[in-house]
């Protein structure tokens, strides 16, 4: 079956929200608590999705088979204060568990990395959970390097997580 990528609109908000959820709720079994993760507010994400939208400071790609959305991925500039001015970040990437290994986020990287070259970015990074072993193989098949001591712990529902950045030279590729 065809993917087809296209920028996401006000109207793909639904969608975008509840692959969000779902697969928060597939990828971080076991990695975070498991009444956080079922207690996840599709309204919520409704709502930041939307104001993400509307401030238009990132851009949204999904990925599409037969007409429904099953996996998107979110990027623009760079939220690291020690990055250059020059380098984007991708903020998230998900697809359904359903749907993976059937080549929807190859194709959303690759649009996703067609843009910011063509938007003249020439460094591209992503912060990755370092327990999420499935998304840190993707990244590295994708072409990106574990960026040493990048590490940076964080606290979600009482649990403590660590962050690893990945990054890649969009120059050089």
């Amino acid at each position: 079956m065809p993917i087809t990528i296209a920028a996401a609109h006000f109207s793909d908000i639904d969608a975008i929200a509840a692959i969000h959820v779902r697969s928060w709720q597939e990828a971080y079994a076991g990695l975070m608590p498991a009444e956080y993760l079922a207690n996840l507010s599709l309204e919520n994400r409704i709502q930041q999705w939307n104001q993400t939208l509307s401030e238009g400071k990132s851009t949204v790609l999904l990925a599409k088979l037969a007409g429904e959305t099953v996996a998107w991925i979110c990027f623009g500039p760079t939220r690291d204060s020690d990055a250059p001015a020059n380098c984007a970040e991708i903020y998230a990437i998900y697809s359904l568990a359903a749907h993976h290994g059937n080549g929807l986020g190859r194709a959303l990287w690759l649009a996703c990395k067609a843009q910011l070259q063509a938007q003249a970015y020439t460094r591209v990074t992503l912060w990755v959970i370092a327990d999420n072993a499935r998304a840190r193989r993707f990244y590295a098949a994708a072409g990106f390097s574990l960026e040493e001591n990048s590490n940076t712990e964080f606290s979600l529902a009482g649990a403590r997580l660590w962050e690893v950045r990945y990054g890649l030279d969009l120059s050089l590729r």
